[in-house]
């Protein structure tokens, strides 16, 4: 018995395309005596609407925001779903694969994170939130937990709270939050750098299954 993927690869035709542009955000000022500073939120996402015809005949709409299409109304290309949404496409049999969604993302943990999770309070709401959040992996055509993130965040939370109780106060669930806080973030940086690299083996397989579907365009 064959093992189901969570990409599926299929040929369809692109029935229409309609392109809009979407601003939002807002433009601040502040000032300190004679100093007037300004911060510009403001930013435009394009989005392109599309249908695509299945082979059975079924229509899907599908919108992508600040990503293209390279290919006109009526033409049949090979496009790659995982889980409903495109994440690739091509649309001649020698012509470049383009990716979409999923696989142009790449998970990364920064200084922004490290003080979150280093921080009092702000360190227990993230170990919290890891608690509840699922860790994702791509491999052997399947997405995969990974659990090490909770056990960590879970262990990181006990101590924290047994150096509460030992320091009797503040300067324990300090000590607790920042020593449990790195041990999340290495375990965070180690989730990441799986999932990046899911992405990677997601892309290669893809290549290799237009391979084999080309010949339908």
């Amino acid at each position: 018995m064959s093992k189901k993927t969570v990409v599926k690869y299929v040929a369809v035709i692109v029935r229409d395309k309609t392109v809009s542009s979407h601003t939002s955000g807002s433009v601040t000022t502040s000032k300190q005596g004679n100093n007037v500073s300004v911060s510009n939120n403001i930013g435009t996402n394009v989005k392109l609407e599309l249908v695509l015809e299945f082979p059975d005949g079924d229509l899907l709409p599908v919108i992508l925001l600040n990503e293209s299409l390279h290919a006109p109304v009526g033409k049949k290309i090979l496009m790659a779903f995982k889980e409903g949404e495109p994440i690739a496409y091509q649309v001649t049999p020698v012509g470049q694969i383009y990716p979409l969604g999923y696989v142009t993302q790449k998970s990364s943990t920064g200084s922004q994170e490290f003080w979150g999770l280093t921080m009092p309070l702000a360190g227990t709401f993230f170990s919290l939130a890891l608690l509840a959040l699922p860790l994702t992996y791509y491999e052997d055509g399947e997405m995969k937990n990974y659990n090490g993130g909770k056990i960590v965040a879970a262990a990181g939370l006990a101590f924290t709270a047994l150096a509460t109780y030992i320091g009797r106060g503040w300067l324990g669930y300090i000590i607790g939050t920042a020593l449990s806080g790195i041990a999340t973030l290495a375990t965070s940086v180690h989730a990441n750098s799986k999932e990046n690299a899911g992405r990677k083996l997601m892309l290669n397989e893809i290549k290799s299954e237009f391979d084999k579907l080309k010949v339908q365009l």
